[in-house]
């Protein structure tokens, strides 16, 4: 039962927990989590879409339209290639979250500074609110480098891949924010 909620928990990215996750789960418990957090995090519709795309599957309408609503989107058009770009931007911040923390983290754990990295910033950037420390990050609340990334990934996760998307075309042309891009960064900030 614990374990169905906490799965339950991770792929709502709710952050829920009934048990300590750091003792109460095995290494393959810690990456089950991960991946449900993922799957959470970016949605079932957008995983199926590249994957499908991926293997040079064809879309059908009717998953279009269920993309198009999993998405927020407005049109049906470039919904597959939206969809590639939230799975890019996703894995963007979190690498580098990941690569922050991990060289942050690697005097105190070494090579397992890797996968915490891995897995504070996939929590944080999907604000699934797991940890693998039984504290959460306290013992870091007074370090600077944690902080600002962790703050970092779960604010540019909480932004929407719409908003994501939109102000990573800024750079490449002059397009103007749409009011959904405008409320949220104003709301944001």
């Amino acid at each position: 039962l614990d374990a169905l909620f906490t799965a339950t928990s991770a792929i709502c990215v709710t952050g829920l927990i009934v048990v300590d996750t750091p003792t109460a789960f095995s290494a393959f418990g810690h990456v089950v989590i991960l991946l449900l957090i993922q799957i959470g995090g970016l949605g079932y519709m957008t995983i199926s879409t590249v994957l499908a795309a991926a293997l040079g599957r064809s879309i059908s309408l009717q998953e279009r339209l269920t993309l198009q609503e999993a998405l927020n989107a407005d049109s049906l058009e470039g919904l597959v290639r939206f969809a590639g770009v939230v799975l890019k931007l996703t894995l963007a911040f979190e690498l580098v979250g990941a690569a922050i923390l991990s060289v942050r983290w690697w005097s105190d754990l070494g090579p397992a500074a890797l996968w915490y990295g891995l897995f504070h910033a996939v929590s944080a950037f999907n604000n699934a609110g797991f940890a693998l420390w039984s504290d959460s990050l306290m013992q870091w609340r007074a370090d600077l480098t944690v902080n600002v990334i962790v703050i970092a990934l779960i604010t540019a996760g909480g932004l929407g891949f719409f908003v994501l998307t939109e102000l990573s075309r800024i750079r490449k042309s002059q397009i103007r924010l749409s009011v959904h891009t405008k409320i949220v960064l104003s709301a944001s900030a």
